[in-house]
């Protein structure tokens, strides 16, 4: 790895420390970096080199899918909200996840089909 690969790796791991969002970066529907922000539930050792495929159910992978094929098509970032709950997404349960979390979902393809998901918890502004 050049020194430019480095340096541009290092402020990248800076700039996901920084958020206070969950932030995944996804390289062929495999998580290969995970950021947990605030989110001090998650179980983040088990969570990287998972596949969407393993922590989804079927129907919550069809729609994900949706979403990222949408960010990819049109090159720009996609929004909306998003529910965890350990009751539907066992996966998440078994990470750590004891309550229903709701999420304002943004999500980036790059150029080189990596994804970038940020995830940030909205809890509080649901329960009012």
């Amino acid at each position: 790895m050049s020194d430019q690969e480095n340096t541009n790796n290092e402020s990248f791991d800076a700039l996901l420390g920084l958020s206070s969002d969950l932030v995944l970066v996804v390289e062929d529907e495999v998580i290969t970096r995970v950021s947990p922000g605030d989110e001090s539930w998650l179980i983040v050792s088990e969570l990287q080199g998972k596949s969407l495929e393993d922590i989804f159910p079927a129907d919550y992978l069809t729609l994900i899918r949706g979403y990222i094929e949408t960010a990819r098509q049109k090159k720009q970032v996609v929004t909306n909200e998003l529910v965890f709950r350990p009751d539907h997404q066992h996966a998440f349960k078994a990470l750590g996840l004891k309550e229903v979390i709701w999420f304002h979902s943004r999500m980036f393809v790059t150029d080189s089909e990596q994804l970038i998901w940020s995830l940030r918890n909205i809890n509080d502004r649901k329960k009012t």
